[in-house]
Parts: C-alpha cells; structure tokens; sequence
C-alpha cells in the first residue's frame, strides 16, 4: 500500500513539473529568483490577488497589532522607537505591494529597508517571520474560496504566494543580517580605539616614571 502511495506521489510530481524561472530581475537577486523557481507566470498570478489582498489587508493589520499587544517586549521596542499608527500604515502599505508583482530596484531596497530598521530597533528576525502567520492565515483562506471551482489556479496562485514571500523574507534577513554585522564591525572597531588609546596612555605613564626616576638619580647625585 506505502509502495502505491509513493508511486502516486512520484506520478503527481510528473504531472506538476517544476518550471525553471523566465524572470529577468535585478541581478543582485537573480540566483534568489532563480533557486525559487519564480516565474512571470507567478507574477501574474501574484498580481490578480491584488483585489483579495486589498480586502484582507484591514483585517490582517488589526489582528497582526493585537497580537503585538500581548508581547511587552515588543511594545517596549514600539514605544521606544516609533508608534503603533505609524506601523500599521506601514504594514498596510507593505502587504499591497506584495502583489504587485514586480521585481525592481525599489522593490529590493524597500525589502532591505526593512531589515535594516529591525536590526536598528534590536527587533529579532524571528518576530518579523511571524508575522507572516497573520497573511496566510486571512489570505490564504481568501484565495481557497475565491479559486475552489478552479484547482489548477488555487494550485498555482497559493504557491506564487509563497514563492513571492519567501523571496521578500530572504531579502530582508539578509539586510538585517548585513546590519548586524556592520554594528558588530563598528564595536570592534570602537574596542580596538580603546585599546591603542590605553596603550598609548601606557607609553606615556612609562616614560613619566622612567623619568621621574631618572629626577630622583640626578637629586641623589646632587
């Protein structure tokens, strides 16, 4: 029974074949686009969502801050850095441009962007991943009932949805990445300041006593 069961596994995955990436992106995420197999085909799919996301989206902020609401250490972060009205517009604007479906300079830097300003506010990437949660779980069910006569585009569209959000999140770990270790650079750097202001402050506390001991052998001899 295992044996038939792979064998139609084997049979779907045939059926399905993974489709290699005819997008011609910015080449800084050319091999991103690329590995994920990210097609124009799931860019126009991605862009018909775009009257789904529109209605989600209020939905999606109020229960994506409610949830931040539980989490003091999150609202600490919050209020010490910017405020709730300012993030939920913010958000509201980045989920619409998750279905645009165009993979430009301004799209990257607007990832990168991201990532910088939560490595800035110490908001770990774990957070930002969650957030995600909140999409699929309002949108996804969104895209089931709008597509559920069409399984073929169900198939297709969810998985666009995917591909698109993975790339914005490999995009933006990697910024926030690259920030972290900057900051770490800079410490380092400010350290070993400190260090060569400490040994030339050393220099001089010897040479200091090597010459008031050489003061006190001249008073001696006198």
């Amino acid at each position: 029974m295992l044996w038939k069961h792979s064998n139609s596994i084997a049979s779907n995955s045939r059926a399905f074949p993974i489709k290699d990436s005819d997008v011609e992106p910015p080449e800084r995420i050319e091999s991103k686009v690329k590995f994920l197999h990210l097609t124009n085909h799931d860019l126009e799919m991605i862009r018909r969502l775009q009257p789904l996301l529109q209605e989600v989206t209020p939905v999606i902020t109020d229960q994506h801050y409610r949830m931040l609401g539980e989490f003091p250490e999150l609202l600490s972060i919050i209020d010490q850095n910017t405020t709730i009205e300012r993030l939920s517009g913010s958000f509201r604007r980045y989920l619409q441009s998750l279905a645009t479906g165009e993979l430009t300079e301004d799209y990257i830097a607007g990832r990168e962007k991201i990532g910088v300003i939560h490595s800035k506010i110490g908001l770990a990437p774990e957070w930002y991943m969650g957030s995600y949660l909140r999409v699929y779980e309002h949108l996804v069910p969104a895209i089931v009932s709008a597509y559920a006569k069409r399984p073929a585009e169900l198939s297709d569209a969810l998985l666009a949805l995917l591909k698109v959000i993975t790339l914005d999140s490999q995009i933006v770990l990697e910024s926030y990445q690259a920030d972290n270790d900057f900051k770490v650079i800079d410490r380092l750097g400010n350290v070993l300041e400190l260090v060569m202001q400490i040994d030339k402050i050393k220099h001089v506390l010897d040479r200091l006593g090597r010459t008031t001991d050489e003061a006190g052998n001249v008073s001696t001899a006198a």
